[in-house]
């Protein structure tokens, strides 16, 4: 019992109080749930119930034996002798069922108790029916009996009080059980959760330092010939871009007096009516025109202007169509700004390929910083809900340690202290 004396310890302070490792709690409910005081008394009830039943053989015995009074009227008589004899085979089959278990465990008195609760219900309720008869002819062996199955009664009221206790303290005991292990499992929780946070911090904080140390360098390469031309050179691309930009959108002013009959021409190409020779090139002409200026554009303009009047234009508009489409083949406004749009996306991808050699580093660790950024958002997110559920899961732990140690005080009959195990 060495082992119970370390769970429960006395505090030497003031106030005097059970000191119990929770680690230990099960084996301490084990403890408590073995009741010597509860089983004595089942064993004393056993020990009552057996000298009834030693009684009650006695009896039986003596009824089986005993001799009628040849002066009763015969429907009397053989009525008696035949209640006797059912009440005897009843009887016998109680007495075989009045021996106690070996053991004295609550679960076997409680298996017990039903058992004997049943058999007894079936012989009251024939000893009744046959009570008359048997106490007419044998008047003293009927009370005997009765007396014995009264005494057997009052007897398994008895059991039935200490199983009833018994089985209330093992419900008490395995409900702590369980809400032991409740705790212990979510302490276990805390732990883990505790560890996963301070790596997760530790990994922001390195994050972090890389961040940091990443811009830095950043900032120093900047500041370099070669980040200062890398500069001038991403400068000179965004205003190439713009330029290129504006040409495409002065272009698309240009072909936007044709895009309702450049629409009408495709949308009926290769009916009875029409068929197209330059049917890419128009189609890109509305939608694209710096993509369908690859070439002269002379002859899908010619074709545009041969074709206008099978699309049921008015003519005021095919008028104005017509006259556009001879603008446009005799100045040329189109090729000329193709020709600049050509020469622009030519300084871009000279620059573009420029760029790529100087800022191959700077790009790399912008990369990086982009990357890290990313990183660290999603970790500061992951610290976020770790902690959400440290404290979510503090509380509950909180209210079920304050829950438990009310139940294991008052199982004590006093102040309880947790101490470490």
């Amino acid at each position: 019992m060495k082992w119970f004396d370390n769970i429960l310890k006395k505090d030497n302070s003031a106030n005097t109080a059970f000191g119990l490792a929770l680690s230990d709690l099960n084996a301490w409910l084990d403890q408590k749930s073995q009741n010597p005081e509860l089983e004595g008394e089942i064993k004393e009830i056993y020990s009552k119930i057996g000298s009834v039943a030693e009684d009650l053989a006695a009896d039986i015995k003596v009824l089986r034996f005993a001799t009628a009074d040849k002066s009763a009227p015969p429907r009397l008589l053989n009525a008696g002798l035949a209640a006797r004899d059912a009440l005897l085979t009843q009887m016998k089959g109680l007495s075989e069922k009045l021996v106690p278990p070996s053991v004295t465990s609550v679960n076997s008195a409680a298996e017990y108790y039903s058992r004997l609760v049943k058999g007894l219900g079936n012989t009251v309720l024939k000893f009744g029916r046959a009570q008359k008869y048997v106490a007419a002819l044998f008047p003293g062996q009927a009370n005997k009996l009765n007396s014995d199955l009264n005494k057997i009664s009052h007897l398994l009221v008895d059991l039935n009080e200490v199983v009833n206790k018994s089985q209330s303290e093992l419900l008490e005991i395995n409900a702590l059980k369980e809400l032991g292990a409740e705790v212990q499992d979510k302490l276990h929780q805390i732990r883990v959760l505790k560890v996963n946070l301070e790596d997760a911090k530790q990994k922001l904080a390195d994050l972090q330092a890389l961040e940091l140390r990443t811009k830095t360098e950043l900032d120093e390469l900047k500041s370099t010939e070669k980040g200062k031309k890398t500069k001038a050179i991403n400068e000179l691309l965004d205003l190439k871009h713009l330029e290129r930009t504006r040409i495409e959108i002065e272009m698309a002013e240009l072909v936007s007096p044709l895009s309702k009959a450049l629409a009408r021409l495709v949308k009926q190409d290769s009916s009875d009516r029409l068929e197209l020779q330059h049917r890419r090139v128009l189609e890109l002409l509305s939608s694209s025109p710096h993509e369908a200026l690859n070439g002269d554009i002379s002859e899908p303009l010619l074709e545009l202007k041969s074709k206008v009047h099978l699309l049921g234009l008015k003519d005021r508009k095919r008028e104005k169509i017509l006259m556009h489409v001879g603008l446009l083949i005799k100045d040329k406004p189109l090729e000329t700004l193709k020709a600049k749009h050509s020469k622009i996306s030519g300084n871009i991808k000279a620059l573009e390929q420029e760029l790529s050699e100087t800022s191959h580093e700077m790009t790399k660790l912008e990369d990086l910083l982009k990357q890290t950024s990313q990183q660290i958002e999603k970790l500061k997110a992951d610290v976020d809900e770790s902690e959400g559920a440290l404290s979510t899961i503090n509380d509950l732990v909180s209210k079920e340690e304050t829950e438990l140690k009310a139940k294991v005080e008052k199982m004590v009959g006093g102040p309880v202290t947790w101490i470490e195990g």
